[in-house]
């Protein structure tokens, strides 16, 4: 296998992702659910399940095949999905910029009604009967002081306080609580315990789905090339990888389709041919740069810590995927008699210990019977070492082709 079957196979991979996008998530790209008008009929249907837009668009049909209707804020009053139990109301919402409608997401709808929004940051409201939504997140804010500058603390224990006033009983629950659905939920059940003299009171609970953690083994195939400074650089080599991985699924609430992966894979590296803009006569580089070896003899056994975020475009079996976050490369051992001057002067060795840099992914992931799932990955990293000299940083690239399983 050469460099352009491994950069044919990763084009090839992409393409069956996108194309599985159009067709796979056209069988899911929406759920059975309802709508409810400003007349207060329910119309059921089926419901675009996108999770970037569900506060600003409800995209509505009666039936599988009839065109699709975009809903804004304020033209339905509200709409919820089946099976998962996602309910969403248009309110007239604070903000910074001033009163917005839009679909708020009812995390439990009772004698206190608590809301959520996503936009650039998570947010957070409260209700209590049809009294002023509140705002219970806020900007996060700094105060310097003699001892340096710190964070501002949140005041949303007093809101809550305020609001919840005539159940003092919970007051030491609110001082607690953090700003997680799981706990606003759970202190808005409590309130409802207490305050409500009917077991009905609750209306609405948001079912959380809980986090879940997925270990994963898989090997594959890597090329990549070096850089030494700005001049001197090798060819792309080929080295075998195994390794594993964690997968965190459900970790950002109401983002059902993000993971969170943290993979750790065992890699050894050999020989590679050197470019470079000096001239060579008998193996010796004369000229501009120092490196006295044509053939890079590394011989190195590294071990690469990538850290991504997944998105899932399907939530069938069948699951194409991207992903993007930062990589961690460590060189634990490497050819002592690889001699690069200024790199050997300045570090003592050849390699640097520690290379940083950034990870995109492109993938295929395919759901078992028993709920083990086997994937295929292609991968573009682009690493260096941290030091603000060009000519004392070393940059890494590499292109990885993996399968593997996750349990």
């Amino acid at each position: 296998m050469n460099i352009k079957r491994l950069l044919f196979l990763g084009i090839t991979l992409s393409a069956i992702c996108f194309s599985s996008i159009t067709g796979i998530s056209a069988q899911e790209k929406s759920q059975s659910g309802y709508i409810i008008t400003k007349s207060n009929d329910t119309i059921r249907g089926y419901i675009q399940n996108v999770n970037i837009n569900q506060f600003t668009k409800c995209s509505f049909k009666k039936e599988k095949n009839s065109p699709t209707i975009d809903y804004l804020p304020g033209e339905i009053a509200a709409y919820r999905f089946d099976g998962d139990g996602k309910f969403f109301i248009s309110m007239d919402t604070p903000s910074i910029a001033g009163n917005k409608t839009l679909f708020l997401e009812y995390l439990i709808k009772g004698k206190a009604n608590i809301y959520f929004m996503r936009d650039n940051s998570d947010h957070y409201y409260i209700q209590k009967n049809d009294d002023k939504l509140i705002e219970l997140t806020e900007p996060q804010k700094f105060f310097t002081n003699e001892k340096g500058t710190f964070y501002s603390p949140q005041k949303y224990t007093g809101r809550l306080k305020y609001i919840l006033s005539d159940c003092p009983q919970i007051y030491s629950e609110i001082d607690a609580i953090k700003m997680y659905p799981n706990q606003l939920i759970k202190l808005a059940k409590h309130y409802h315990e207490r305050v409500c003299d009917s077991a009905k009171c609750i209306v609405f609970e948001r079912k959380i789905k809980p986090v879940k953690f997925h270990i994963g083994v898989f090997a594959g195939m890597s090329y990549n090339d070096f850089r030494f400074n700005a001049s001197n650089y090798s060819d792309k080599r080929p080295a075998g990888l195994a390794g594993c991985k964690v997968e965190i699924e459900n970790l950002f609430f109401s983002l059902e389709r993000v993971n969170l992966n943290i993979g750790g894979m065992l890699q050894y590296l050999s020989t590679y041919n050197f470019n470079t803009q000096g001239y060579i006569y008998n193996g010796i580089v004369y000229g501009t740069d120092h490196i006295n070896n044509y053939d890079l003899n590394i011989r190195a056994t590294t071990v690469r810590i990538p850290v991504t975020i997944q998105y899932l475009f399907t939530q069938t079996r069948l699951k194409p995927y991207i992903g993007g976050g930062v990589t961690n490369l460590f060189f634990l051992s490497q050819n002592k008699n690889l001699y690069v001057p200024d790199f050997n002067e300045y570090y003592g060795k050849a390699i640097p210990f520690y290379h940083l840099g950034i990870i995109g992914t492109a993938g295929l992931k395919y759901q078992l019977k028993n709920r083990c799932s086997v994937f295929l990955e292609f991968s573009y990293e682009k690493l260096q070492n941290m030091n603000i000299n060009e000519m004392l940083r070393m940059h890494d690239r590499t292109l990885t082709l993996e399968t593997g399983i996750m349990f």
